[in-house]
């Protein structure tokens, strides 16, 4: 893969190797601001923005303000979907807030959206790390899934990892980590975000949609994802041996632990 680096006097291109290439992306973003009545308002301001591969590999932010003297609204997001040596890292983030003078309306909104693309071309089995924050009419998703083969028709999967989170007024904090198998094939990583600000309703004055998660490629023997083949993944292994259903530690993905799953394990000691 070849990224074009931007520096303060030149375009520096450098070369790195990625267990994934981006093949197709899209998304947009959106931000509206408004004080006054709806029918009349003192001041709305919106911006909004298709996004391509070369925004979403980047961080790309927006912003919109209102302030009339009486009331004020601020909305905001910024996402990235980014390439690494080791895999993918995504983060979106967003939120606002409508404050009123007098009994004036004030409203604020946010949306993001962002979409890759890749090519995985061997099996692989990865880490995902992800944390979430929501508040306010908050709400973000992100999914990680398989669409089909490469250079193959669409044969969409359900999602390997998937989390979803809408705060209504009370935050919703979450984390965690998965690890995975990744079948080799095309697949696609979309991230969401968004929220609504609004000053008449109580609660809803401010509100936050924020979400991380990094997708880092392991060994295939690592069963328990820690960067670090030993003992431990081989007991693991050992464990579980026999019939084991979509089980971490079939690591070859047969629905069964067996000698070819200790065998990978020794293979990448």
């Amino acid at each position: 893969m070849i990224l074009v680096l931007p520096t303060l006097f030149h375009v520096a291109t450098i070369a790195i190797a990625t267990p994934f290439t981006p093949t197709n992306a899209g998304g947009s973003t959106y931000v509206f601001t408004l004080t006054g009545p709806w029918g009349e308002p003192t001041c709305q301001e919106s911006n909004s923005q298709v996004l391509g591969l070369e925004e979403i590999l980047a961080v790309f932010e927006d912003e919109a303000t209102c302030d009339d003297g009486i009331s004020s609204t601020h909305a905001f997001t910024a996402g990235q979907i980014a390439i690494t040596e080791t895999g993918l890292a995504a983060f979106v983030d967003g939120g606002g807030y409508a404050y009123d003078g007098e009994g004036a309306d004030a409203f604020s909104r946010h949306d993001y959206l962002a979409t890759i693309d890749v090519d995985s071309e061997v099996d692989r089995r990865v880490r995902i790390d992800w944390s979430l924050y929501a508040s306010g009419l908050g709400s973000v998703l992100t999914t990680v899934k398989r669409l089909g083969n490469i250079g193959g028709p669409n044969d969409p999967a359900k999602p390997i990892f998937e989390e979803v989170a809408n705060a209504y007024i009370f935050p919703i904090i979450d984390g965690g980590v998965e690890v995975l198998r990744m079948p080799a094939g095309r697949w696609r990583c979309t991230i969401l975000s968004t929220h609504q600000s609004h000053s008449g309703k109580k609660g809803f004055q401010q509100g936050v949609a924020q979400l991380g998660h990094t997708v880092t490629v392991v060994p295939l023997g690592d069963v328990d994802g820690n960067g670090e083949v030993n003992t431990t993944d081989l007991l693991a292994v050992i464990g579980a041996w026999g019939a084991c259903d979509d089980c971490l530690e079939d690591l070859d993905g047969d629905g069964l632990v067996g000698v070819s799953d200790i065998l990978q394990v020794i293979a990448d000691w």
